[in-house]
């Protein structure tokens, strides 16, 4: 436990001693204080004519009206400083959610960096296929210019051997044609012979039935061949399509 201190002081022109548990130069402020008040007060208008209990009593109201006013702006400066406390918390939890929103950014930012290296290298890999590539076809197309080709005579027989598809259904139909002008044969009918009993047999030579005679197909080249007239103009028009 502290040790009480005692030091003596002077007021109103009287030396008293004063002990505490503070320290000697805060008494002496508490007793440098009251001389204050007291100078104050004797400067109050009739001061001279009042008792010595008035006097004591006028002293004491002065320094309670210091107490509460003193008191007064402790309890403001505390409201305040509760205030500011308020708003520094505030502060601190939005520094703290900033904080938070900043390392997830941070961490996204990150992410994102590593996607677009991946998507670099990426490309990295398409671009040099892509050169593999063209470099492959560029060597195909040497090789292809390097090879030896066709001769001109090779291409121009090859150009010659194949017959249009067209003169081959001409000539088709100019032949259905000149079969169905051709005047059918006569059907021959023999008698039944008898048999060994003199009874006729008993097969009979069915009548041969005549084709009917074809509708003549119409050329490619637009003109139909005349069905009336000699075979030399049929061979005549076949020959044509045949050459």
């Amino acid at each position: 436990m502290a040790s009480k201190n005692k030091t003596q002081v002077l007021i109103g022109g009287k030396i008293y001693t004063m002990g505490g548990y503070e320290s000697e130069e805060y008494l002496q402020r508490v007793a440098a204080y009251l001389n204050n008040k007291i100078t104050e007060i004797k400067t109050a208008e009739g001061y001279a004519r009042m008792s010595q209990e008035m006097r004591g009593l006028l002293l004491n109201l002065n320094t309670a009206d210091d107490y509460f006013k003193l008191k007064e702006k402790s309890d403001q400066l505390s409201e305040s400083l509760s205030a500011k406390d308020k708003e520094l918390y505030e502060i601190k939890h939005e520094l703290i959610s900033t904080q938070m929103k900043l390392d997830s950014l941070t961490r996204e930012l990150e992410n994102e960096k590593d996607a677009h290296q991946e998507d670099l290298r990426e490309m990295t890999h398409l671009r040099t296929r892509l050169q593999d590539a063209q470099d492959a076809l560029k060597t195909a197309e040497r090789q292809t210019a390097a090879a030896p080709g066709p001769s001109p005579a090779e291409v121009k027989d090859e150009v010659k051997e194949p017959v249009p598809a067209a003169a081959e259904t001409a000539e088709a139909a100019v032949e259905e044609t000149a079969g169905a002008d051709r005047d059918p044969e006569p059907v021959q009918t023999q008698a039944p012979q008898e048999s060994a009993e003199g009874q006729p047999d008993e097969q009979e030579t069915l009548p041969a039935q005549t084709q009917a005679e074809a509708p003549a197909e119409t050329p490619a080249t637009g003109s139909a061949p005349e069905k009336s007239g000699s075979g030399s103009k049929k061979q005549k028009y076949n020959r044509y399509y045949r050459k």
